[in-house]
């Protein structure tokens, strides 16, 4: 049920906010600071839900999994993989990004709760955004819905009792996720204490930068890293590993010729791998979190968690129709090439567990049963006592 303070509070913000069209107009409003202190306050705390129902034995070891849910938009569908898909089903640790609390979009859901509910675990929810038009690429007759709190987050469930709980701030590009997807707020990391018996450890889920590059992703990556206590630790998150910086005509065209015209191996090992070449990876974030422990060979496959879909890219999108028709050779091509590992899971404290190998499960993203635009992932973990 939604809370009504919230989607009174939500309602508010849309409406005195989402009359000026750009962030900077809306900063030098007379009004601006106040709604900047308010919004600030609605998007801060840290949501938790108590499942009555979770067990709470011990666990010789741990099975994760990571999913970018797109929103929750296939609500029951994503609620039977996670039930009945046996790679998924009965995991201790969900890793949940792009989660909706209250957006047409995905019935008005409180998403992550109520996946936790059903599925009889613990859960802590962050919010990242408030959408200000039922969100950024929504179909108009969805997103001119009745909207509730209208909120965008990314979720942590447990089978353990949950802990201390951050909200991490990370540096977004906020004015022009306001002026081009009508979003208030930012790009955050959520740092939970799991209060596994015996071996509790730190869990960070995270969402970083898709419209910028490598660097803007390494810099994410220190400010989470920061706030993350020492001993055991888990990171899941969508990292948006393209190996590719973003934002110009010019830059836009070299990805092309990157997907278009590399040979196949070595366009697969930047796609797949960009943790590579050790000591200067493609993406440095590696090298973030190689230094803070966190390793991920061992806990991820080789295997694509996002095919390109160049309709969903906004380089593609600002093409005039005449360049898209002359060019649809190429383009179709560098899409059907266009094949990412961007969900990671990474580890501090942790050794794999070979009887649960690290798996995708990209069938979840193809075909019209899609379940979300990227796949799920996990893994099986061993250790994690306090170091």
């Amino acid at each position: 049920m939604a809370d009504p303070a919230l989607v009174r509070e939500s309602l508010a913000l849309r409406r005195g906010i989402g009359r000026f069209a750009s962030h900077r107009e809306w900063l030098a409003a007379p009004e601006g600071p106040a709604l900047t202190a308010r919004v600030q306050r609605f998007l801060a705390p840290v949501r938790r839900f108590s499942s009555p129902v979770a067990p709470s034995g011990p666990a010789a070891g741990l099975r994760v999994v990571h999913w970018n849910v797109l929103h929750g938009n296939r609500y029951d569908g994503l609620r039977a993989a996670l039930r009945d898909e046996p790679a998924l089903a009965g995991a201790d640790l969900l890793s949940l990004n792009e989660v909706d609390l209250g957006l047409a979009r995905s019935g008005n859901r409180d998403v992550a709760f109520d996946l936790a509910r059903e599925l009889g675990m613990h859960a802590a929810w962050a919010a990242l955004f408030l959408e200000l038009e039922g969100g950024s690429d929504t179909p108009r007759e969805i997103a001119t819905q009745e909207q509730a709190e209208a909120l965008f987050g990314l979720a942590l469930l447990s089978r353990f009792p949950l802990g201390a709980a951050a909200r991490v701030e990370l540096e977004s590009g906020s004015a022009f996720l306001f002026d081009t997807e009508r979003k208030v707020g930012g790009l955050v990391a959520l740092v939970v204490e799991v209060l596994r018996p015996g071996a509790p450890f730190h869990a960070v889920v995270t969402h970083l930068d898709v419209h910028r590059g490598p660097a803007v992703r390494a810099l994410q990556m220190q400010a989470i890293l920061a706030h993350l206590p020492p001993g055991p630790a888990l990171l899941c998150g969508d990292l948006n590993t393209t190996s590719f910086t973003r934002g110009n005509a010019l830059r836009a065209a070299g990805v092309l010729g990157v997907l278009a015209l590399w040979p196949p191996g070595r366009l697969r090992q930047r796609l797949l791998q960009p943790y590579l070449p050790r000591g200067r990876p493609r993406e440095p974030l590696f090298t973030v979190l190689s230094q803070a422990g966190l390793a991920v060979e061992g806990f991820n496959t080789t295997t694509e968690s996002l095919d390109l879909h160049l309709q969903d890219v906004r380089e593609y999108q600002s093409l005039a129709p005449g360049v898209r028709r002359l060019g649809q050779g190429l383009l179709r091509h560098a899409e059907r090439r266009g094949r990412h590992r961007l969900d990671w899971i990474a580890a501090r404290g942790f050794e794999p567990a070979p009887e649960h190998p690290p798996f995708a499960l990209p069938h979840l993203m193809r075909g019209e049963a899609a379940l979300s635009d990227h796949a799920p992932i996990g893994c099986g973990l061993r250790g994690g006592g306090s170091a």
